[in-house]
């Protein structure tokens, strides 16, 4: 019995349409295959970028701080990023500068009542309960004379301290306060070298891991 050539020709056909047919499957597999590791890697990429540590800043310079400081009160705790301090510091120079300048001028008021009724035996305007009592200017020249030279005292201490304030924030900005450093506050029991006696204190313990 002969062969029917169409028969040969279609089933060649058929296997060749199978070995396609599994061929194609297995790369589409080995694609999907890939995608997913693929996306496994970036997502462990995201992963692992989310767990970046905390930004550090930058720490402050000490010298930067005192000038800024020097200049404008309060700049040098800008500078360090200190805001909270900047009422302290505004309000402490502005109040001590308000008073400073008010009593300059009563001074100045005083000082020229007296001179014109002592040189000039004229009394000037506002100052009319003093026309018989002289003494009552300079005494009250005096005060207020006093009172500036102090308060000029102060308010150059409040300046040199808002400097100093500002230079200590800036050595403290590179100071580790983060997770690793621990300290420990505990009652202690110590021996007295002096009277030879246990004495009770506290110990203060640091430590970094």
């Amino acid at each position: 019995m002969k062969n029917n050539p169409y028969k040969v020709f279609f089933g060649f056909l058929f296997v060749i349409f199978l070995q396609t047919g599994n061929f194609l499957l297995a790369q589409t597999s080995d694609t999907l295959t890939t995608s997913t590791d693929t996306l496994l890697i970036s997502s462990d990429s995201t992963a692992t970028n989310k767990k970046k540590g905390p930004k550090v800043r930058k720490p402050t310079i000490p010298w930067k701080a005192a000038v800024m400081s020097a200049c404008l009160p309060g700049l040098g705790q800008i500078y360090n990023r200190k805001y909270w301090k900047l009422p302290i510091v505004w309000g402490a120079l502005g109040t001590t500068g308000y008073f400073l300048v008010d009593s300059h001028i009563q001074y100045v008021k005083y000082r020229d009542a007296y001179r014109s009724f002592v040189n000039d035996s004229l009394v000037l305007p506002g100052f009319e309960a003093y026309a018989s009592n002289s003494g009552g200017l300079k005494s009250q020249r005096d005060n207020y004379e006093r009172t500036r030279n102090i308060l000029t005292i102060v308010a150059a201490a409040l300046w040199t301290l808002n400097i100093i304030d500002a230079v200590v924030d800036a050595h403290l900005s590179s100071f580790d306060v983060g997770p690793n450093l621990s300290m420990k506050l505990a009652p202690a029991t110590m021996f007295n070298v002096y009277n030879h006696q246990p004495a009770v204190g506290l110990s203060l313990t640091l430590s970094f891991k």
